[in-house]
């Protein structure tokens, strides 16, 4: 019994240490936290966001190829049409 309760205060602490540390991330609490923690905040944060940015730049860059793909294949559909109007025109007249 004994070492349940151990374990539930164990992760009880960490589980209120997280909450807290989720709260610094979110800008919040952050009174009681020296010189030296905020700028390891800092530094996590822009860590957090640089990635944040790459992962965004690789979808958007992603995102642009498929959309020029998709372009070139209408510009062919687009051409093939162009070339049936103008054989439609010289069989009709």
């Amino acid at each position: 019994m004994q070492s349940w309760y151990q374990e539930f205060a164990k992760l009880k602490a960490k589980y209120e240490s997280l909450q807290s540390t989720q709260r610094h991330l979110l800008g919040e609490d952050l009174g009681p936290l020296s010189v030296k923690e905020l700028q390891s905040l800092e530094k996590q944060r822009e860590g957090a966001l640089q990635l944040a940015r790459q992962r965004k730049t690789q979808i958007l860059t992603e995102e642009m190829e498929d959309l020029r793909k998709k372009e070139r294949h209408l510009g062919d559909i687009n051409q093939q049409l162009k070339i049936k109007v103008i054989l439609l025109t010289i069989l009709v007249t």
